[in-house]
């Protein structure tokens, strides 16, 4: 019933086209109707009802009318639910309310076309954009969180696997060389590398600014490594390099809570308690060594998604910071179709 009431609705109020430069308002030929019941596409060859003007799509170049565009694809059933069977999005970097690939991919690939342009407003980390790329679809990627738009930049920018694998040998033997371990060398270190920033946390949390969410020694060893990645000089490489990095400090910290203490599995306190809760139990975990398996995680996703997203093809996707109500980037009649999963 839900989805015939924003059937119905959705219906009445479909984006208008361009008909001889002028705008249009809805004709009774395309009230929607019961017998309708679907969301489609207009067909070649389809004929308007009598009285109803035909609108020209700037981009396909074909003639579609109201009533026509888009209700003539069925509303699908029920996509089963899948998260971890995707390298490209299981493994790489942890995110809130992530949206399960397959629920969006069948949506996409039922209700657009190859190189149609796919637009999600609230992209979180790139699922809709990234599943629309994978289908041959165009996409634009829009979110206000700036971890956001790094996030999916830097996971579906061209990368060369050999240059990241040498730069991470290379970081992973230095790092092993000047990692501190005593308490004079954990305070050389805070001294020399970055830092995270004392910016204000929540009311509930258990401490009053960000950088008291990791101890000294995670402090430094973690800054050490951020210093010895910025020395990389590809951007590309350096950025995907960052992308593990970044990811790490889910893990990396004194909210972390353990599912089984020693193995290293578990969650963050934002994760599992949504909110920053110091963990009672805590123990330094290695950070080289769940580095090297963020790295790895990230390498797995790129090789999954090389066949479709890749430097021929790169330039389809479009990722952009901003916000949802002013999406002054996106030109007017550009976008196909809209997935998007909006904050609750």
């Amino acid at each position: 019933l839900l989805l015939r009431a924003v059937q119905w609705a959705g219906a009445r109020r479909l984006a208008t086209w361009r008909c001889a430069g002028h705008a249009h308002a809805p004709c009774a030929a395309g009230k929607p109707s019961l017998e309708l019941g679907r969301i489609g596409r207009a067909h070649r060859g389809s004929r308007p009802a009598p009285g109803c003007p035909r609108f020209h799509s700037p981009r396909r170049g074909a003639d579609c009318f109201r009533g026509g565009a888009y209700l003539d694809i069925s509303i699908p059933k029920q996509f089963p639910a899948e998260r971890q069977r995707a390298s490209r999005h299981h493994g790489v970097h942890p995110y809130f309310t992530r949206q399960p690939y397959t629920v969006v991919q069948g949506h996409i690939a039922h209700f657009t076309q190859p190189g149609d342009m796919v637009l999600d407003p609230f992209g979180g980390t790139g699922v809709t954009a990234i599943e629309a790329m994978m289908l041959g679809r165009r996409a634009i990627h829009v979110d206000l969180n700036p971890l956001s738009a790094f996030m999916v930049g830097a996971l579906t920018a061209p990368l060369d696997a050999a240059a990241f694998t040498e730069a991470h040998a290379r970081i992973a033997a230095e790092y092993a060389r000047l990692e501190p371990h005593t308490e004079a060398e954990v305070a050389r270190a805070l001294k020399r590398y970055p830092k995270p920033k004392p910016l204000p946390l929540t009311h509930d949390a258990d401490v009053k600014t960000a950088d008291q969410l990791f101890s000294p020694r995670q402090t430094a060893c973690l800054g050490l490594l951020k210093h010895l990645i910025m020395r990389e000089e590809d951007a590309s490489v350096r950025n995907a390099l960052m992308l593990s990095f970044s990811a790490l400090l889910a893990k990396i910290n004194r909210t972390f809570h353990y599912d089984a203490k020693g193995v290293g599995g578990g969650d963050a306190a934002a994760f599992r308690y949504y909110r920053y809760r110091i963990a009672k139990e805590s123990d330094e975990l290695d950070p080289l060594h769940y580095f090297a398996r963020r790295c790895q995680s990230l390498l797995r996703a790129k090789a999954e998604m090389a066949n479709h997203i890749n430097a021929a093809t790169i330039s389809r996707l479009r990722v952009l910071r901003g916000s949802a109500t002013a999406l002054h980037d996106v030109p007017d009649e550009s976008v196909d179709y809209i997935y998007t999963d909006p904050p609750y």
